[in-house]
């Protein structure tokens, strides 16, 4: 929902509307009481005449209503409704949007990629190469559904080549390069290899060509990617060792 101070033009306006309805309300005037003071209930069948002395006094004429204060209720309780209505509405639309609006599996790699372009430093070369390969991994496992992250690189190129899982046609096309890039990173990451710049240059290109070309596409993008059949791991020159 809102903040709080989200709403306040509109509680201004509120405020506003009443502060012009009060005063016009209260001057509206209200029914006599002398309208209705010489009417008397008589009793049925006794002509009408003055009440002899000592008899039981007759009904009194009815009270003025106030129609200006209902109507002043009516109209606030009216406003209160309509603000509250309003209110949920703005919750509802927000939060169904916000739910519709859920980023996907290529926007959060992307992101995360940005972010990590603050490591491409000699000096965190292997902290890069790791972190290029989480957010490898974390993206083929939101995109594809397939556990990639608690895997070693070896287990997960063979799930994807041993046939005994469905793999999408788009990811199998690509596991030999997967299984080389994976092992680049782990090689970094395991063994105090210390990527060039060059290398964590083509590393970063690759992963954005493989995102690029496997993300979940609206048609305009599959309009425009249509004729995209290059290799997304061989988009560079080979990777020195």
């Amino acid at each position: 929902m809102r903040h709080p101070a989200a709403i306040l033009p509109t509680a201004f306006v509120f405020i506003l509307l009443l502060s012009f309805m009060v005063p016009a309300l209260s001057a509206a005037p209200a029914p006599s009481a002398a309208a209705g003071a010489g009417l008397r209930l008589l009793k049925p069948g006794r002509p009408a005449g003055p009440v002899p002395a000592g008899d039981i006094r007759d009904i009194k004429g009815p009270l003025p209503i106030q129609t200006g204060n209902l109507l002043l209720i009516w109209s606030l309780g009216g406003l209160a409704a309509l603000l509250v209505i309003g209110l949920l509405f703005m919750w509802w639309w927000q939060k169904y949007h916000r739910r519709q609006r859920a980023m996907q599996a290529h926007e959060v790699a992307l992101a995360l990629l940005e972010e990590a372009k603050g490591l491409k430093d000699p000096a965190q070369a292997r902290v890069f190469a790791a972190r290029v390969a989480d957010i490898l991994r974390g993206y083929i496992e939101d995109r594809f559904f397939l556990s990639a992250r608690r895997q070693t690189t070896r287990e997960f190129i063979s799930s994807l080549t041993d046939g005994t899982r469905a793999v999408p046609p788009e990811l199998a096309a690509h596991g030999r390069d997967l299984h080389t890039w994976l092992e680049h990173c782990d090689m970094a990451k395991f063994a105090c290899y210390a990527p060039s710049p060059e290398t964590m240059e083509e590393m970063e290109k690759a992963v954005l060509n493989f995102i690029e070309l496997t993300r979940l596409q609206d048609d305009k993008n599959k309009k425009n990617n249509k004729n995209r059949k290059q290799n997304p791991f061989a988009a560079g020159s080979p990777l020195p060792l």
